[in-house]
C-alpha cells in the first residue's frame, strides 16, 4: 500500500448521480455507511458544461471545457456514408489527470473512466477501460487478464425485462467492487480514479420509480447498497494524507414536456428521413409508435416492453446511434439531445443561413430551454470548430428529444432525463489542508483536476478552466506548466494499442 507520509488522491465518479438522491437513499436506510460519514464531507451541487456523459467526463478528467479538449458528443457524423461514428480517445486533445500524474512520476490507477483507454502515458499508469470502449481492454497488457478474471462487464446489460436488468446491474457491480478492492488494497498508487456508470443505467429506466418509492424503485435501490459498500472500502482503507473527490457528470430529473428537435428540423425542411436501412420489424414498430398517444409512449418506454423490443432486434429507430436520418442529404440534424449539426458539405453562406434558421427556430421555445446558442460561442478554446452548430439545453422539467417516433414538435409525457446539476463531495484527512468552495458560484466539473494536482503539489496549467478547491495550498507556489504536449506525444503512442 502507499507510504503513509505521501499525499494521495482518490476520485470516485458516480455517473448521473444528483445530490438529492443521497437524501432519499439515506431516508430509506440504503447507504448507512455513506450516511455516517456524510457530515464530514463538504458537499455541493456542481455546474457541468453540458449534461452529456462523453464530454462531461472528459471535462472532469482534464479540467477544461469541451472547446479545449475536443469532445462534444458520443458520435461524430460521417456525412459521406450517412452514418454516426463513435468518438474515440484519438479525438481527446488534452491529457487526463492520471496521465499528468503518471508523467510526474506518481503511480496512477484508473478503472472504468471514459476515454482513459488507450493511455497517452504508459509508465506509472494502470488503466482498465470503461463501457464506452468496444471491448474490455487494459494497460499494461497483463492487467487485462486480471480484469477478465473478476468478470467485469463491458457495458450495460440488456436482458428481457426490468427486473432482470436491475439484477444484472447489481451482479456486475459486485464483480466490479471486487476489482476495485484488488487494485485499491494490493497495488501502489498516488492517484486512484474509478467511475461507476450504474446509477445512470438505473435512472434512465427507473428514476421515477425510485422517487415514488414503488416496488420496482425499492428493488433498484439495491444498486446503491452495493455502492455504499464500495465507499466503505475506500474510507476504511484510506491512507493518511489523502484527499477524496466524489463527483458526477450530470444529475437526473423528470421531464413532463419535450421539444422534439429532429421533428422541428424536419418541419423546417432541413432534415430528411432514411428508413431504408431499417429492418422490416423496426419500420413496422416505428410506424406503430408514431400512432400512439404521447402518454402511452412514455409509459411503454419505462416498461419491460422496451427491453423486449431490443431483444427482438427492433430498437434501431429509437437508439442514438441508428436514428432513421439521412445525414448526407439533410441540411441539419440532431445526434444527442443537446447538439444540432449543420451539414458540413454545405457552402459557407448556406451553412451560416441554416445555422441562423436553426437558432431562431429553437429560441421560439425559450420557455422550455435554458440554453440556445451557437456552439462556437457557448464553448471556448482551439477546438470549437468541432462543436455542434447549435447547443440546446432544456430547463428543469423539460426535455429535448431526437427520436422520430413523435409527430408534433412539442409533446407532453414523462421522461427521465439528464439535468445540468451534478454533485460534488470532498473530504481530506490531511490536517494541513482544508476544503474551500467558491463563494460566488457553484463548483464546476473543471475544478476537480486543479484540486487534485494542487493537493499533490503539482504545477497547474494556465489553460485550466477551474481552480483548486483547497485551503492551506498556495497555487502560486506550485508553479505553472502546460500539459497539452502530453496528449500530442501520447496520441502517437496510443495508436499502437
Amino acid at each position: 500500500m502507499n507510504g503513509q507520509t505521501l499525499r494521495n488522491t482518490i476520485v470516485i465518479g458516480l455517473d448521473g448521480m444528483p445530490l438529492s438522491i443521497f437524501d432519499l437513499v439515506f431516508e430509506n436506510g440504503v447507504m448507512p455507511f455513506t450516511r455516517s460519514v456524510w457530515s464530514r464531507l463538504v458537499v455541493s451541487e456542481s455546474n457541468v458544461f453540458v449534461p452529456l456523459t462523453a464530454p462531461s467526463w472528459v471535462s472532469i478528467s482534464t479540467g477544461v471545457n469541451p472547446g479545449k479538449h475536443g469532445v462534444f458528443d458520443f458520435f461524430y457524423v460521417d456525412v459521406d456514408h450517412s452514418e454516426l461514428r463513435p468518438v474515440t480517445k484519438a479525438m481527446v486533445e488534452r491529457p487526463l489527470v492520471n496521465e499528468i500524474t503518471a508523467t510526474s512520476g506518481l503511480e496512477s490507477i484508473v478503472l472504468g473512466v471514459p476515454f482513459a483507454y488507450p493511455p497517452f502515458v504508459r509508465s506509472n499508469n494502470v488503466v482498465v477501460s470503461g463501457w464506452l470502449t468496444p471491448r474490455l481492454r487494459a494497460w499494461p497488457p497483463g492487467e487485462e487478464e486480471i480484469a477478465r478474471r473478476f468478470g467485469v462487464a463491458e457495458g450495460p446489460p440488456s436482458p428481457g425485462d426490468l427486473e432482470g436488468y436491475v439484477d444484472s446491474i447489481v451482479e456486475g457491480l459486485e464483480r466490479k467492487a471486487e476489482l476495485i478492492e484488488y487494485y485499491y488494497t494490493r497495488r501502489r498508487w498516488r492517484l486512484f480514479y474509478f467511475m461507476l456508470p450504474e446509477p445512470d443505467w438505473v435512472f434512465h429506466y427507473l428514476y421515477g420509480d425510485i422517487l415514488e418509492g414503488s416496488r420496482r424503485g425499492r428493488r433498484a435501490l439495491r444498486v446503491f447498497e452495493r455502492i455504499d459498500r464500495v465507499l466503505r472500502l475506500v474510507f476504511e482503507n484510506l491512507p493518511d494524507n489523502s484527499f477524496v473527490v466524489l463527483c458526477s457528470d450530470h444529475g437526473f430529473a423528470v421531464a413532463r414536456r419535450a421539444v422534439n428537435g429532429n421533428v422541428l428540423l424536419e418541419r423546417l425542411g432541413l432534415l430528411k428521413r432514411r428508413e431504408s436501412g431499417l429492418s422490416l420489424r423496426s419500420r413496422l414498430l416505428l410506424s406503430v409508435a408514431r400512432l400512439l398517444p404521447p402518454w402511452l409512449k412514455s409509459r411503454l418506454k419505462y416498461s419491460s416492453l422496451a427491453f423486449l423490443v431490443r431483444k427482438v432486434g427492433a430498437a434501431e429507430p429509437f437508439m442514438m446511434s441508428s436514428l432513421p436520418v439521412d445525414y448526407s442529404s439533410s441540411m441539419a440534424f440532431m445526434t444527442t439531445s443537446y447538439n444540432v449539426y449543420v451539414n458540413p458539405r454545405l457552402g459557407r453562406e448556406v451553412r451560416q443561413r441554416v445555422r441562423s434558421t436553426v437558432l431562431e427556430a429553437f429560441r421560439r421555445y425559450s420557455d422550455m430551454l435554458s440554453v440556445v446558442e451557437y456552439g462556437d460561442r457557448f464553448f471556448w478554446g482551439p477546438y470549437v470548430g468541432r462543436a455542434p452548430d447549435v447547443v440546446v439545453i432544456p430547463r428543469d422539467g423539460f426535455n429535448v428529444t431526437t427520436k422520430l417516433m413523435y409527430r408534433r414538435v412539442v409533446e407532453d409525457g414523462r421522461w427521465y432525463v439528464h439535468s445540468s446539476r451534478g454533485m460534488l463531495a470532498l473530504y481530506t484527512n490531511d490536517g494541513d489542508v482544508g476544503v474551500r468552495l467558491p463563494g460566488d458560484r457553484l463548483p464546476s466539473t473543471a475544478d476537480i483536476v486543479p484540486t487534485v494536482l494542487a493537493f499533490l503539489g503539482l504545477p497547474l496549467d494556465p489553460e485550466f478552466d477551474g481552480e483548486p478547491l483547497l485551503e492551506g495550498v498556495d497555487p502560486g507556489r506550485l508553479g505553472r506548466r502546460s500539459y497539452r504536449v502530453i496528449a500530442r506525444i501520447g496520441k502517437r503512442l496510443a495508436r499502437g494499442l
